[in-house]
Parts: structure tokens; C-alpha cells; sequence
């Protein structure tokens, strides 16, 4: 029966991993393997055979009548039947030349049946823009003689308005986002903006005259955007009316093109000039930069400035001049082609990151054709899909998919260009050349505008399936290839005569169908033969033995291979439509357009129910609402549905796939966001009904349609699961299932599974269905040029390539899953037991996994099942299967890999002993141990891989990775490649003598040497040569490897002393001087000893020779740069040789100071005690009584400062504080700490008496701040305050207060602050009251604000500011517990009672005069307020002022005289409180010549007090004692 699989190539585990994804295909009748495949190539991904869907052109007809050419085309966003329902077809408009505009279904039909146009012009004027509304069925047309119309679906209805743009061509229009208005523009400059009335009428809102100008271009972008460019500020409001669109336009004037900025309350203005005339304008939405492109072929870039300006971020010479169409493409990247531009790309600009690139259309495959043809007219993105659409010159549409950038997955690996982010897709032909292209609503669809008139592009999906042991392949739109996988029966193609939309099969017939028409095919010995055509508007068929199905009107019809009905599936109405049927065995499922499945089985004569009897609806919490069912499929035995979907208003795929599990009715769901993939395609196996294969596609698209798609973030978001690792004996993964609970031990863990995520093109899952959830079971990388998943049926995926029909051959291959490779002709029952055993491990029964194959005696099975446990990470298990096959090694190594903290190191080590290599690069990888990893690469001979592991990840192997690379190429012969790779270690001054040394390459050494310029190894090519006597290299080697040590010793050997001197004069290298000294005092040459001795700094030497040779000159110079022991006996020579002046030098210096000062006292030597006695430190270990000694040595020579500072650090801290004071030597602060004793040193009790010492001697000295610190330390904080407070630092003495936290202090400070003048400092008045209040000195707080109130009153006659400090000082008194506070508190409350009364006729003056008067007079005149209390509470004459100030400014001059009069008697002096001008004017107006006489002060008014005398400021005084005055 044909040729059968042959075995592949090589085991999956001993493939290296450039062969891992090269698994061999074999296709049913002929055995053929496909070229081999390597993840890592970077070839560019254009597959123009690998599509799933061909485009089916539907061309317009054109109306009847005059110049029939189209000239626009618009999508309208709406789906209407040609009732006006909103569930039919989405629409199209197209302007013609004849001054027509249609509009059409996606069928190219008329949407009204009784007329294929809408509108048309009159008078010969034709449509020049038509734009549908955003949200309503209502399109908008402008024409050239001005008109502006709006044409209602609903109603079939044409309103126009005329007026405005009367006798110009609407030249522009553009709706805003949100349709509320639409903007229009002529060619005579004018801009109008117009809104929908409730009858679908233009209403013309307002207008702008541009003159002498042509509006090109309009654009609207988000409010948001336009507020934040200041477009709200810059309009501003006009009257109540607040602008709700802002618009962006260009106009052309004078060969100039300006944009302007708009709105719809009447303000405009001009942004910036460009060039040329713009032939382009974008705004980008969000970055709110708008984006130009002049008629000279000039991008500019304009963002908006703080200040509102506009200015030119950045501009680009395009390539080709004329008009250049630029559309936006992903987000932030603009897509520009010009049919002009002979490249014939379309050159791609990401504003986001500046990388620009060009994608370029695939060759022609007739090379016949006009190259030219290829030129880019036109371009259009489609966001929901990413797919850039660009019309060619020739009719052809190239399309491009944006799938995202590949990460790298390998070291080393190249990092992919920009453009590889983008697929080149199966484009269409549509005839003539193209001027515009559009995407429809549903993003299948494409509108083509071209000079052969304008054709619907509708996308439909190729079906390819295996069934019943055949494949039927969709290879074009209207042909098949029908083959047996078995290889029975060869490939037919069949050529039918109609656009097929649907196939299915049997093993004996062929049903394909379309929306009209359904044909049958029956298989015999010469092909299939067509038995039966019938007519059928059905979208959704599917054929069972000697039954055609097929979706009716709420029913499923089962007709006869004819197509005549002999029976009904009927289900609710309120389920829909069917849209999907699928038949497996004796089961039949169908979904519907509201989203329920349901199932018959057909094994009787008639169908019966299967699972609910009403039915099952969908409803899964990761499905969006509004998601609509994109396909099904239904296992064998009908227990399991499975479900893809499609993402509400698009045509992308959800990344979630739902099973129905029948016997449980439940849901339940798997996401491949996890893998970073989306399902494409699914198929269960045709014998076990829990496996199923899912079809993915890489995820990089998701992000750049999710915006466009409205599908929820989670929906689209690539994320990892929650993970944990569980050791050895579970995969460490969670994946959700539909019911809400999460499912662990899911199959390969979530970072395996999404390895696969980058990997280009298809990658099929194969997945179990179990009773409790979906296990993801293996990944199979499905090799380039394979385009789609037929089925699988264990242990083989079927897949199918449709180019292969260019060859002749078939177009269905068989591919072995990758966990049966080497187990392809196993019996049925190790078959079952495998996969009852890949199910259990999945799923972490490992008990069950035990029991299923424990009967197996097939050594290749067990290795078969231990490759099954490396991907699940079941070391448990895997030591099992090892054991069982007999691998020691194996065994052994799951046992030794316990020593690594990562699961994945430990599974990678003993995947390493079972061959997978390729699974343990992956798992080194992906636990980043590549220490691990660069050792497999070495032991696999990966060298080159393994030096990229090192230098990028494992960089502290990285020469050993070079060294062991060296020894490797060594082994093998490869001299030159091993020095590279020793010299890469830092070991060629060992290893590269060593290598060419052992092989008698001396010469090459020697030249290797000369060229390599390593001192070192230079070096020891030196020592080479002076070992075998040839002293000539020896010394060239020297010199150059700046040895100069070996060059001195060469030298003296040979007896040459003067070239020896002169190496080490020019180098001055200390090693070599010292050899060279050796040498002379080895020759008895004392001098010249002494002299490179002391050049290399051996200065021990050179003394040691100059005093055994009586060289006292330079013996000193010497001695002083010698070691400690050599100054010692240097000076004990100078000492006996009578030179005691350099021996103290030399003692000191050796630092032998005891020895050096008793020197100094014997012979005499004051001005060297001096400089001895300076050196000495607080903390010195001078011996006392030598200190005590010098001390007073300088005593009797009257240095008391020098004697003081020796008591101290002599510890004589008595002596030394009393000679202080008795020749007045100033305590300066390192004396100071010099007598302050550590904590712990001394007893407290010592230490505080001592501190005191010194501080009351600071103070006696006036140094107060360092007696405050050295109080402080004394622990006597009130003396420390009473000394600070004598040095009068106001800052330090506030500070000081703060910290202290004392009642004294706090009163102490409080009284010093008083004595300064506070009323000007608000700092001090503040502090004055918090130290007060901190003190709780009640008493002294109420005198303080008296005093405030005292001053207010003398100063600044401010009776307000005095009343509120005397209520203050009453609140404070209150708190008083003293004797007489009573009798205190009656004298404040008349005080205050007083001061009351004179503010109140203050505050009279003006609203109620003559009280004021009453109250002053009763002031000054009542006899129970004795004179004394007035003036303690009022100045008197304050009173007197403010009533002569009234009468005075009533004019009554006489009472004013009479009290300026009372206040002489009084004795009060009149000038300071009244006006001497005001004076003299009531003395004039009464008549009195002679001056005022000045009255004899009295009281606080006069300056003196009662007796006569002047009142003095008390100040505080600190006496000796130290005691303050509280």
C-alpha cells in the first residue's frame, strides 16, 4: 500500500541543536525529507506561500451611464443589510467620473437593489472627497462646484447645502473623532465647520477666509492632545461658548504651504511655514507632534514648544520627489512610498527611536514583467491585524505583517535588523494601476481602487483538514489536493469551477462548497469524479458517510449527497445562526453565531443528541465579551469540543483555547500568552480522544493590535505564570484552568514551553484534554515553508506544504512528534501504554505513569520515557526509566546532580548523560548557571559557542575557556590557532615556548618572540640564549624586555664595570644599582660602593661603609634615609667621635627621644631641647620626670608657655593650671583636652573635679565658651550657663538653653535676653517666652509681657497690642501660687480694666464722638483713680491728645485751648504729644500772643520719675561667685 514513514535521520537526543527543528518529512505516497531548518539562520521571513487564506476579488460594477472611471473609495465603520439592519454587510462607497457615488456590499452589489447610485451631481460636477461619519451610517460628500451633502443609510435620504463653499471645490473633509463635527475646506482658502442636526442635515456652524490660499489638508487629533499643545489657551473662550474640536490645516500660498490650528468657536492662527506645498499631514497622536511632507519630498517634524511656539524637531530628504503618500504603520512609525522612488520600497521612519529602514515587495515570479510595475503607488495599515497593505503600479498588493522583533535566544547569536520585524505575506491582484487602497471594518476585507475600476477583497480561510485517512488541502481559490496519508491512493488535484469557501471529506467522498453553489466528489480507481452539484447558500457544511449537512435557518439540514433534505436538526432560535460545523467518527458539533455548541451522534439512522439536550453556551471568564467563535472541533469519540475565538472587532485570534468537556459540562481553558504564542489552528488526534494539536503563530503582533482591537491587556499581555520550584519530583508551573483553579504539574513548565516563543513561522502544541485539566504535553517547531496543521494521529503531526504542487508531487507530510522519534513502528499497546504514561506524568500521577508501562520490556521505550521525564523535570521518575534500560551512568548522575541548587542545573546534567545535549544547553540557559554550560559547549567541541558563553555570561572562565580552547586546538595540530587561543589566556609566556620548544621550532620561537613584544616571555628568550652562551642575544633580549637587573649582571660577569655603571645611571633601577654596589664593595672600591648603594636606596648599606670607612661628610646624609638601627649606631658614633649635635639629630629621628634629651642636658644643647620638647604629643610615652626636667629647665629660663605646656603633658595638670594663672598663661583648647581625662580613664569623681579646675581657670581667664564646654563636661550645666552667659554669645547662650532642658538655665536665659533689646528681635521675644514657659516661671512670664505691654504703650502709644500682652500676663498670673498673686491680680484686672476703656473711646471717635468724650472725661477726672494708678495704666497724656486732637478738628478751639492748658498744670510735657503746629493754631484763634509755656514734666511723660531722678536700667550682674540673680 504505498511507501510508508522511513526513520528519521538521527534520534532527537543525539541531534546537535542545528538539527533539533530538521526532523525529517515524509509525505504518504512519497518518501521525501524537506531541507533542514536552523532557528538561528536570520533569513528574512517571507513565506509568499504561507498563508491559511486567499482573497477573493469582487469587482464593482459601475453605474451605466457617462464616464463610469472611479475616483474615491471610503469603508464605512457600519454593517448594514439592504434593509438598513445593522447585522448585514459592511459598505463601501465609491465616487465615479461621471459624477456618480454608490454604495456597495462587500459582495460588490448595490446595497439599495433598485439603484446602484446614491447621489449625483449636477450639472456636470463630480464628487471630489466622501468620508463616512464615525459613528452613525451617514456619509458625507463634497463636490466640485461647492456642494456639501450627507446621505443617511436609514432613510435613503440626500441633504445638501450649498452655500457655503458656493462656485469652489471642496477640496478636503474630515470628520472629528467623535463625529460632532465635520470640517470641510475649498480651493478659494475658506474653512467651514459643520455638525449633524437630528434630521441628518449639514448645519454650518462657522467658517475661516484664508486668502489667497487652497486648503490641502486636514486633521483632527485627540482633545487631549490638542488642550495639552495649548490649542484651549491659544482659542480661548468667546463669550459662553467653549470650543469642543480643535483641528489642524494646511494651505498652499504662493508656493508656500502653511499649517494652521482651528477650532469651532472662531479662533485660528497660523503654526509654521514649510517649503513647498504639503502633499502629506499626520498628527501623532499622543507624542502631539504633527508630521508634514512637502511637494519637494522634505518630513518635517513640528512639536510644540513650553511657550506655545512651534518649532522643527527634525526633517528628512526623502528619497524621490512628487506625491509621496505616507499613512501610519505601528505605532510611532510612519510608512512613506512615492511611485517615483526606482527602489521601489517603502521606507519606514520610527519617530520613537529615530531607526529608519525600507521593506522592499518580493521579485516577480514572471521575470517577464516590467520591473517598474513594481513601484509603490499607495499604502494602507491595518492596526487590528498590523498588516501594511501597499498597491503596486502594476495592480498588485503587496502585504507586509508586523510581527516584532526576535530576541535572541542563543549566545552569540546576531541581533536581527529592523525590518526582520516585519513578514512578507501572499499579496492579491487586482488589475490596473493602483491609486488607493482601504481597509474595510472587519479587517478581511480590502478595497482596491485602480484604473480597472474599484474590487472588494475579501479575505476567506483556506481549509485544509485530514479526515478519514485522507488530506484535502486548499492550494488556490478554486482548486484541491486530495491524497491518503497512507499513501494509497496518489495526490489528486481537483480543478473546480467555482471560489470554494468550504471542504470536507470522508474516506470515499469530497464535499466542497461556497455561499451559492455545493459540489460532491466520490472517489474511484482513476480519482475523484464530481456525483452531484446543487445549489446552497450555506456557509457551514460538512459530510458523514452517506450525508451532506448543512446550516439552515435555525436547524441543521441533513440532506442526501444530492442535496435534497430528508431531515432536520432543529435547535432554539435564540442560539442564532450556525457558523461552524465539524465532523469526527460519528459525531457532529456546531457552534453558533451567540455563542452555543451542540452536538448529534450520527452512528443510527438518524442523528441523535449528544451531551445538553438545549444546547451549551460558551461563557469562560478569559474570553472578552463580544468575542465571537472563530472555529471548532470535536474529538473522536464526542466527548470533547474545543473552541478558538476571535477578538471583538478584529480579526486577530484570542490567545485562549477552550475545551467542552461533554461528560462533565464544564469548561475549560488554556492561554498560550503563556508560551508567548497565539493558537492559529487545532485538531484532535483521530484515535485518542484526549490529545489535540494547536497551531501557533509567535505572539510579536500582539501589542501592535491589542490598542486598535479593543480586546482587554489581559487578554493580549504575554506573561509568565506563577512558578515554584518543587524539586525533583514536580514541574514547576501553574496554568489557570476555565473553572478558575489552578492546575500544577501542567506538562512542560511555562520558560520550556516558551522557548518557542520567537522561534519563527508554526509551532504545533500537542496538549491532553484530562478529566481535570489542559496539560500542555510537547512543543514541534514545524519547519519553513510548512504553512498549516492537517491532523495528527500518534505518533505523527500532518502537516502540509503547498508549494510542493509546483514539483508535481503532494502537498501532505507526516512529521514524528518529537517524543515517539525512534518509536515509530511500536505496537498499538506500548502505544496506548506511552501515552496513558505522557498523560499521568503530565498531569503528576506518577503512581499511575508506574503502573501503565511497568510491563514494558523495550529498552529504546524506556529511554523513550526518560527523554519525556528531562521535559517534564521528573528526576524521580527518569532514574526509574534508567534503571530499567540499563544506564549506570544515567543513574549515577541523577544522584551526583543532587549537588546543585537549581532544578534545572540538575535535570540539565543528567539530560547530558542521555544525549539531550540540546535540552541541557536550554536548561543551563535558562537558570543562567553557564559556568555549566561553557563546559558542555567545551566537552561537545563547541568552542566558538562556548568562548561567547564566557565572554558574555561566565566571565570569570574566560581564559580558563581560552586555555583549555589552546590545549584542544593543540591536540589537534592547529599550532597557529593555539597560540591565538594562549595569548587569549595570558599563559603564551609559558605555554607558547613550551609548545614550539618541544618540537624543535626554535626559529619559529625566536621569531615569535620578536614579534610578539611580551616582556616576559622576551625575558625568557633572554635567559634562553645566556644559558647556551650567546651573550650577545642574551643582552638584546635584556634591553628590550627593560631587564636591566640581568643587563648589570651580564655586564659585571663579563669584568665590564663602566657599561654596568652606565646601564643602572640612564635606568636608575634600584635592583640593579644595589648588584652593582655589591659588586664594588665585593672589590673593596669603598666609594663607588657607597655611592650606587645609596642610588638604590639601600642606605643602610651605604652608612654602614662609610662608617667603617670614616666618611663622617657623607655618613650624616646618609645615616638620616638609613633603617631605625643603622640611625642608632650612626649616632652613637657621632656621640663618641664628639659630635653631639648630629647624634641628638640622628637619636630623634630614630625615635629615641629620652637618649636625644639626656644628650641635650649634658652637653648643653638648649636651642635642640627646644625643637625636642616641640615634637613631644599630649599622648606621648615620654618617661614624666624627663618632662618634669625640661619643664623646668624652661621655668628657670622664664619660657613659662613651653613650662606650662610640659606640666600638662607631663599629667602635672595642678602645676601646670596654678603656674597658668600665676604668670598669666592663656589655657588655649588643646591644653585644654590635653587635661580632660577619657571616660573610664580616671574616677568620676577625679575626672569632674579636674574638669572644674580647668574651667573655673578658663573663666577666671575670660576664655568663657571653653569653660562653658569644660562645666558642661563636669556635668555642672548652671555654671557652664553662667559662663557662657558672661561671653554674651546671644546664638550660643539660645542654643545652649535648648538642649540643656533646665528650669535654672531656662531662667537664667530668659533673664539675659530680657537685658537685650528683644522688642526689635522677634527671635529673642520668642525665645524669651519659651524659655519662660519651658521654667514654668509664671511670674516672671506675666512681668515679661507687663513689660510688653509697658513698651507699647510708652513707645508706640499702641493701646490695641498693649491691652492684648496685659490680658496675656492676667492668663499667666492665674497660674501663680505666690502669697500675694491676689492682691497682683487686682492690680492687673484695673490696669486692664483702664486700658479697656481708653481703647473703647479710641475705637468712638468716629461712630460715637461725644461717648468718647464722656469716657476721657471721666478718665481724667474721677476721683477714685488716684493719679499713680492713671499713669500705671494710661499715659495721661494720650488722653489730653486724643480730646484736643477732636475739638480741635471740630474747630472748637476754645475747649481745645482748655485742656492744653490742664495738661501744664498737670506737669505734662506737651510736645511730645501734640502737634506743635495744631498748638500754635489754637493759641493764634485764641488770641493768645506769647508762646506755650513748657509745663514741668512729671511721671513717666517728663522722662524722670517722682523724685527727681532718671530711671536707669537695671542690668544683671554675675559676680565672681558665681551666682546669677533669678
Amino acid at each position: 500500500q504505498g511507501a510508508t514513514e522511513r526513520d528519521t535521520a538521527g534520534k532527537c537526543d543525539r541531534e546537535p541543536s542545528s538539527r533539533k527543528h530538521g526532523r525529517e518529512l515524509q509525505r504518504a505516497q512519497h518518501v521525501r525529507s524537506r531541507p533542514r531548518y536552523c532557528r538561528g539562520d536570520n533569513q528574512k521571513r517571507i513565506d509568499d506561500a504561507g498563508e491559511m487564506a486567499v482573497y477573493f476579488a469582487n469587482k464593482i460594477a459601475a453605474p451605466g451611464t457617462g464616464n463610469a472611471s472611479p475616483t474615491l473609495l471610503a469603508w464605512s465603520q457600519h454593517a448594514t443589510d439592504r434593509r438598513g439592519g445593522v447585522n448585514g454587510s459592511p459598505m463601501v462607497a465609491v465616487a465615479f467620473e461621471s459624477g456618480a457615488v454608490g454604495v456597495y456590499t462587500e459582495e460588490g452589489e448595490p446595497l439599495d437593489s433598485k439603484s446602484n447610485i446614491i447621489a449625483q451631481g449636477d450639472r456636470g460636477s463630480i464628487p471630489t472627497e466622501i468620508t463616512w461619519h464615525p459613528t452613525l451610517p451617514l456619509l458625507a460628500i463634497g463636490w466640485k462646484n461647492g456642494k456639501v451633502s450627507f446621505w443617511s443609510v436609514t432613510d435613503r435620504r440626500l441633504n445638501e447645502d450649498g452655500t457655503v463653499h458656493e462656485g469652489q471645490e471642496v477640496s478636503v473633509m474630515q470628520w472629528s473623532l467623535d463625529g460632532a463635527r465635520l470640517i470641510t475646506g475649498d480651493t478659494n482658502g475658506k474653512v467651514a465647520v459643520w455638525k449633524v442636526d437630528s434630521r441628518n442635515r449639514p448645519v454650518h456652524v462657522i467658517q475661516y477666509q484664508e486668502k489667497n490660499a487652497r486648503v490641502t489638508h486636514v486633521v483632527v487629533p485627540p482633545r487631549a492632545d490638542a488642550e495639552a499643545c495649548g490649542a484651549a489657551e491659544a482659542a480661548g473662550n468667546v463669550g459662553d461658548n467653549v470650543a469642543s474640536t480643535y483641528f489642524y490645516y494646511a494651505i498652499s500660498s504662493g508656493g508656500r504651504g502653511v499649517v494652521c490650528r482651528g477650532d469651532d468657536v472662531g479662533t485660528s492662527a497660523h503654526l509654521y511655514e514649510i517649503e513647498t506645498e504639503a502633499v502629506a499631514m499626520l498628527h501623532y497622536d499622543g507624542a502631539m507632534h504633527l508630521v508634514t511632507v512637502s511637494l519637494n519630498s522634505m518630513l518635517y517634524i513640528h512639536e510644540v514648544a513650553q511657550e506655545g511656539n512651534w518649532t522643527c524637531q527634525s526633517q528628512v530628504k526623502l528619497p524621490s520627489e512628487g506625491a509621496t503618500k505616507v499613512v501610519w504603520a505601528t505605532p510611532g512609525t510612519l510608512a512613506v512610498c512615492n511611485e517615483k522612488d526606482p527602489s521601489c520600497a517603502v521606507r519606514m521612519f520610527n519617530l520613537t527611536n529615530g531607526v529608519n529602514y525600507a521593506l522592499t515587495p518580493p521579485q516577480h515570479r514572471d521575470g517577464g514583467r516590467d520591473p517598474s510595475g513594481r513601484r509603490l503607488t499607495c499604502a494602507a495599515y491595518n492596526a487590528g491585524t498590523a498588516v501594511l497593505a501597499c498597491g503596486q503600479k502594476d495592480g498588485h498588493v503587496t502585504m507586509f505583517r508586523f510581527l516584532g522583533l526576535p530576541q535572541s535566544t542563543k549566545p552569540g547569536e546576531e541581533e536581527p535588523a529592523p525590518e526582520d520585524a516585519w513578514q512578507t505575506m501572499a499579496g492579491v491582484d487586482v488589475m490596473g494601476r493602483l491609486s488607493q487602497i482601504a481597509w474595510g471594518p472587519q479587517m478581511r476585507l480590502l478595497g482596491a481602487l485602480g484604473s480597472d475600476g474599484v474590487r472588494v477583497c475579501k479575505k476567506v480561510r483556506m481549509h485544509d483538514k485530514v479526515r478519514d485517512g485522507n488530506s484535502v488541502v486548499q492550494v488556490a481559490a478554486d482548486r484541491v489536493m486530495v491524497e491518503a496519508v497512507d499513501g494509497s491512493r496518489p495526490p489528486t488535484a481537483l480543478q473546480l469551477n467555482m471560489q470554494i469557501t468550504g471542504v470536507d471529506a470522508t474516506d470515499k467522498h469530497l464535499l466542497v462548497w461556497n455561499s451559492q453553489t455545493a459540489e460532491v466528489h466520490e472517489a474511484g480507481p482513476r480519482g475523484y469524479v464530481p456525483i452531484s452539484t446543487f445549489d446552497s447558500a450555506s456557509e457551514a457544511m460538512a459530510i458523514h458517510r452517506e450525508t451532506v449537512f448543512r446550516a439552515g435557518a435555525s436547524m441543521v439540514e441533513v440532506c442526501t449527497l444530492a442535496g435534497v433534505v430528508k431531515d432536520t436538526l432543529v435547535y432554539d432560535d435564540a442560539h442564532g445562526q450556525v457558523e461552524h460545523m465539524d465532523v469526527s467518527k460519528d459525531y457532529l458539533a456546531v457552534s453558533t453565531s451567540n455563542g452555543f455548541i451542540k452536538l448529534w451522534r450520527l452512528g443510527g439512522r438518524t442523528p441523535k443528541s449528544h451531551g445538553p439536550t438545549g444546547g451549551k453556551k460558551v461563557d469562560v471568564r478569559d474570553i472578552p465579551t463580544g468575542s465571537s467563535i472563530e472555529s471548532i472541533k470535536v474529538n473522536c469519540n464526542g466527548t470533547k469540543v474545543s473552541v478558538l475565538f476571535v477578538l471583538p472587532g478584529s480579526a486577530t485570534t484570542h490567545t485562549v483555547i477552550v475545551v467542552y468537556d461533554v461528560d462533565a459540562d464544564c469548561f475549560r481553558s488554556f492561554d498560550f500568552a503563556q508560551t508567548g504564542r497565539v493558537p492559529e489552528a487545532h485538531a484532535w488526534d483521530h484515535d485518542v480522544p484526549m490529545m489535540f494539536g494547536v497551531q501557533t503563530v509567535t505572539g510579536g503582533q500582539l501589542e501592535a493590535s491589542a490598542d486598535v482591537a479593543g480586546a482587554p491587556a489581559a487578554s493580549v499581555k504575554v506573561s509568565r505564570s506563577a512558578s515554584g520550584d518543587m524539586g525533583d519530583g514536580g514541574a514547576p508551573t501553574t496554568m489557570s484552568s476555565g473553572d478558575g483553579t489552578e492546575d500544577r504539574n501542567s506538562g512542560i513548565d511555562t520558560k520550556n514551553a516558551r522557548k518557542e516563543a520567537n522561534t519563527p513561522g508554526l509551532v504545533v502544541f500537542t496538549m491532553f484534554a484530562s478529566p481535570e485539566r489542559i496539560v500542555l504535553q510537547e512543543s514541534h517547531p514545524i519547519p519553513a515553508g510548512f504553512e498549516a496543521l492537517l491532523g495528527l494521529s500518534v505518533p505523527s503531526l500532518y502537516v502540509c506544504k503547498k508549494a510542493a504542487v509546483a514539483e508535481g508531487g503532494g502537498v501532505c507530510f507526516s512529521v514524528t512528534m518529537r517524543d515517539f522519534l525512534g518509536m515509530e513502528k511500536v505496537d498499538p499497546a506500548t502505544k496506548s501504554a506511552l501515552l496513558e504514561f505522557k498523560l499521568h506524568l503530565a498531569t503528576g500521577n506518577v503512581e499511575e505513569a508506574f503502573r501503565a508501562v511497568k510491563s514494558i520490556k523495550n529498552p529504546e521505550v524506556w529511554e523513550n520515557m526518560a527523554h519525556m521525564c528531562i521535559k517534564s523535570k521528573r528526576l524521580d521518575v527518569a532514574e526509574m526509566c534508567l534503571g530499567n534500560m540499563g544506564h549506570v551512568r544515567g543513574a549515577r548522575a541523577v544522584r551526583d546532580a543532587s549537588r546543585e541548587p537549581e532544578l534545572d542545573a540538575r535535570v540539565a546534567t543528567v539530560a547530558v548523560h542521555l544525549g539531550l545535549n540540546d535540552e541541557a544547553e536550554s536548561l543551563y540557559a535558562g537558570c543562567s548557571r553557564y559556568d555549566l554550560l561553557n563546559n558542555l559547549y567545551q566537552a561537545m567541541g563547541r568552542w566558538d559557542e562556548a568562548v561567547v558563553v564566557a565572554t558574555s555570561h561566565d566571565r570569570i572562565h574566560l581564559k580558563t575557556t581560552h586555555y583549555n580552547h589552546g590545549k584542544h586546538l593543540e591536540s589537534v595540530g592547529d599550532l597557529q590557532a593555539a597560540i591565538v587561543a594562549y595569548e587569549k589566556s595570558g599563559n603564551c609566556a609559558t605555554e607558547v615556548p613550551r609548545l614550539l620548544f618541544q618540537r624543535g621550532m626554535v626559529a619559529d620561537l625566536e621569531q615569535y618572540v620578536a614579534h610578539a613584544n611580551d616582556a616576559t616571555l622576551t625575558k625568557w628568550w633572554a635567559r634562553y640564549c645566556e644559558s647556551v652562551g650567546d651573550f650577545d642575544k642574551a643582552l638584546q633580549g635584556y634591553q628590550a624586555a627593560s631587564d636591566f637587573l640581568s643587563l648589570v649582571r651580564v655586564y659585571c660577569n663579563q669584568g665590564d664595570y663602566q657599561g654596568a655603571a652606565e646601564i643602572v645611571e640612564e635606568s636608575n633601577d634600584p635592583a640593579a644599582a644595589f648588584h652593582l654596589a655589591r659588586t664594588f664593595e665585593a672589590q673593596e672600591e669603598t666609594g663607588e660602593a657607597v655611592r650606587f648603594f645609596a642610588a638604590a636606596g639601600r642606605f643602610g648599606h651605604a652608612a654602614r661603609l662609610a662608617r667603617s670607612a670614616g666618611m663622617d661628610a657623607e655618613l650624616m646624609n646618609l645615616a638620616l634615609q638609613s633603617p631605625p638601627e643603622m640611625m642608632l649606631d650612626s649616632a652613637q658614633y657621632f656621640q663618641e667621635r664628639g659630635q653631639p649635635e648630629k647624634a641628638v639629630t640622628l637619636y630623634h629621628k630614630a625615635g629615641n627621644l629620652r637618649r636625644a634629651m639626656e644628650l641635650c642636658f649634658h652637653a648643653q644643647l638648649f636651642e635642640p631641647l627646644a625643637a625636642l620638647t616641640e615634637s613631644i604629643g599630649a599622648d606621648s610615652n615620654t618617661d614624666p620626670e624627663l618632662l618634669s626636667k625640661c619643664a623646668k629647665y624652661f621655668l628657670e629660663h622664664n619660657q613659662y608657655p613651653k613650662a606650662v605646656d610640659l606640666f600638662i603633658k607631663g599629667k602635672q595638670f595642678d602645676h601646670g593650671l596654678q603656674m597658668a594663672l600665676d604668670h598669666d598663661v592663656l589655657i588655649n583648647e588643646e591644653m585644654a583636652e590635653a587635661m580632660t581625662p577619657a571616660k573610664g580613664e580616671v574616677e568620676d569623681a577625679v575626672r569632674k573635679e579636674l574638669l572644674l579646675k580647668v574651667a573655673k581657670v578658663c573663666k577666671q581667664q575670660g576664655s568663657y565658651h571653653l569653660s562653658c564646654k569644660k562645666y558642661t563636661q563636669a556635668g555642672d550645666k548652671v555654671k557652664a550657663m553662667k559662663a557662657l552667659l558672661k561671653s554674651g554669645d546671644t546664638e550660643k547662650i539660645i542654643f545652649f538653653a535648648g538642649v540643656s532642658r533646665n528650669r535654672d538655665i531656662y531662667v537664667m536665659s530668659a533673664n539675659y535676653l530680657q537685658t537685650l533689646d528683644w522688642h526689635a528681635d522677634a527671635e529673642i521675644m520668642k525665645s524669651i517666652i519659651n524659655f519662660y514657659s519651658k521654667a514654668r516661671a509664671v511670674e516672671s512670664l506675666a512681668g515679661f509681657y507687663e513689660s510688653c505691654a509697658q513698651i507699647e504703650i510708652d513707645e508706640y502709644r499702641d493701646y490695641d497690642k498693649a491691652l492684648g500682652a496685659l490680658r496675656e500676663s492676667l492668663k499667666h498670673l492665674l497660674k501663680s501660687r505666690t502669697e500675694d498673686r491676689a492682691e497682683a491680680v487686682d492690680g492687673l484686672n484695673a490696669r486692664i480694666g483702664m486700658v479697656e476703656r481708653f481703647v473703647q473711646a479710641r475705637k468712638l471717635i468716629k461712630d460715637d464722638p461725644h461717648e468718647m468724650v464722656r469716657i476721657c472725661t471721666e478718665i481724667l477726672n474721677d476721683p477714685q483713680i488716684g493719679a499713680n494708678d492713671l499713669e500705671s495704666s494710661i499715659r495721661v497724656g494720650d488722653v489730653f491728645a486724643l480730646l484736643i486732637e477732636y475739638w480741635y478738628a471740630q474747630g472748637n478751639y476754645q475747649q481745645a485751648y482748655t485742656l492744653i492748658e490742664q495738661m501744664k498744670d498737670r506737669g505734662i510735657v506737651v510736645a511730645p504729644y501734640l502737634d506743635a503746629e495744631m498748638v500754635e493754631t489754637v493759641y493764634r484763634e485764641m488770641g493768645v500772643d506769647t508762646a506755650p509755656r513748657a509745663g514741668a514734666g512729671g511721671g513717666r511723660d517728663s522722662g524722670v520719675d517722682s523724685d527727681g531722678e532718671e530711671m536707669m536700667e537695671e542690668n544683671i550682674a554675675i559676680d565672681d561667685d558665681d551666682e546669677l540673680p533669678m
